[in-house]
């Protein structure tokens, strides 16, 4: 998106301006991104996330019913990181953080639920440099409408130096010799 390579300072502080006010009205309500996608734990998706974040740690195979799946698991349910109003701003997002806390093992064979609002949300930075939004979210984890876990995200939404949104460059191309040092 380069945009902001267009627009004028003033233009886009008024659209990060407009972005915080709108995402300000949503501090405290429940905020759903999308569609939750692993709410039903099963051996193959555990798998899967196991290969995602590539965790070799045995403890977590996933071998049937009653198996405890890795705890960041959660992950996969509601992704616990929020990024403000939907609308388009002139803004990277950053990931600052994610802290969890678990009260039961996550285990196959679970239905769970997540919900997620933001917390809080305040700003860092000089409007005519670099301008750094901070929301804070936090997302429930249950099942059966029991709490098993909480994460709290931190997402920045950045200018980028010079509000200009992406860098120009070249897209570089690995030589066969340096692929093959790689592999190695």
């Amino acid at each position: 998106m380069l945009m902001a390579q267009e627009q004028s300072d003033e233009a886009i502080n008024a659209r990060i301006d407009e972005f915080y006010e709108k995402t300000e009205k949503l501090v405290g309500e429940e905020v759903q991104e999308g569609e939750p996608w692993n709410t039903q734990v099963n051996s193959d998706q555990a798998g899967h996330y196991l290969n995602g974040i590539s965790d070799i740690n045995p403890r977590w195979d996933p071998e049937g019913p009653g198996q405890e799946v890795q705890p960041t698991y959660l992950t996969s349910v509601v992704y616990p990181l929020l990024h403000g109003e939907p609308m388009e701003a002139p803004l990277a997002s950053l990931i600052a953080g994610v802290d969890y806390e678990w009260y039961e093992p996550i285990e196959i064979g679970d239905d769970l639920e997540g919900t997620s609002v933001i917390k809080d949300l305040y700003e860092k930075g000089d409007r005519d440099e670099r301008r750094y939004i901070f929301i804070i979210s936090e997302v429930t984890y249950t099942r059966n409408g029991e709490e098993v876990g909480k994460a709290e995200g931190t997402m920045i939404r950045a200018t980028q130096r010079g509000n200009q949104l992406q860098e120009e460059r070249e897209i570089y191309t690995y030589s066969d010799e340096e692929r093959a040092e790689i592999e190695d």
